[in-house]
């Protein structure tokens, strides 16, 4: 577990840390700078409010990654930052539109899930040069037979019956 009075994961710090599956963040860090978890074994990351900025190349090959939340402070998502991720699957936007750098998500086919209130995410995401489908946040567990852990529980979600998903 990381220090709670860390604010910045530094340049490079998990950059190819393949045995590293999970890591929880403390509620603190504002920033991941470049490279911070290049071609590590991550398969879902839960990014803490506070996140500000995301940095080139930040989880650029992260080839197991399949999930990744953008918490509502996040402002800045540089180049390359999710590029090659190509097991994500799931983009939970919380945040305000940010402006799409150079191949943000360069061979990456995705779902990103956005609040109804902040519906501009439909028409401005800033999703680079990824293959992204856009679906307002309320369908998130209406179209998607989804596993969610918690603590030694994992709970299922099942997609609603009749409901239009497309």
């Amino acid at each position: 577990k990381l220090p709670s009075r860390i604010t910045t994961i530094p340049h490079g710090t998990f950059s190819g840390c393949t045995s590293l599956a999970r890591i929880d963040l403390p509620d603190g860090i504002t920033h991941i700078e470049e490279n911070a978890f290049s071609n590590a074994g991550l398969v879902k990351i839960v990014l803490p409010d506070a996140l500000v900025s995301i940095g080139s190349s930040a989880f650029q090959e992260c080839t197991k990654l399949q999930e990744i939340n953008f918490p509502k402070n996040l402002e800045e998502l540089q180049n390359y930052a999710f590029y090659g991720c190509t097991s994500l699957k799931t983009i939970i936007v919380y945040c305000k539109p940010i402006a799409g750098y150079l191949y943000t998500f360069r061979n990456v086919k995705a779902t990103a899930y956005y609040p109804e209130e902040n519906s501009i995410w439909a028409t401005q995401g800033g999703f680079g040069s990824g293959q992204i489908n856009i679906k307002p946040l309320s369908k998130l567990n209406q179209c998607n037979k989804d596993s969610h852990v918690f603590g030694n529980w994992v709970v299922t979600v099942e997609p609603t019956p009749d409901v239009d998903c497309g």
